[in-house]
């Protein structure tokens, strides 16, 4: 349950995965020599954006789960490009707090 400021959790524990997992559809990338089942930290800046914009949970946790893998590499980097000049409803707000996240408990554990 999302309370405060805290961000929804995009972790994949808990029942609510198993229903995303079953519910989702499948993303296609445009335009992009990737697939959306290569590991996020292949995906081109493209592949990302459409991850953000016509993904759904399944997509979006993978990639929370890179940038809390590293904070401050690629796909956390590229996340934030999109962010600059896209805000896609509903996620922007959420991966700007996993980035923040993840780079304030990288610093804390230094």
């Amino acid at each position: 349950m999302n309370r405060g400021n805290s961000a929804p959790n995009l972790s994949g524990d808990g029942e609510s995965s198993s229903v995303a997992r079953n519910s989702v559809g499948k993303l296609n990338f445009r335009n992009v020599i990737a697939s959306p089942e290569d590991p996020v930290e292949t995906w081109p800046l493209e592949a990302i954006e459409a991850a953000l914009h016509r993904g759904s949970l399944h997509y979006w946790r993978r990639l929370a789960k890179a940038i809390q893998a590293d904070p401050w590499g690629t796909v956390a980097r590229n996340v934030e490009h999109v962010l600059s000049y896209s805000r896609p409803y509903g996620v922007a707000p959420v991966m700007d707090q996993a980035i923040a996240n993840a780079r304030s408990a990288q610093l804390a554990e230094s």
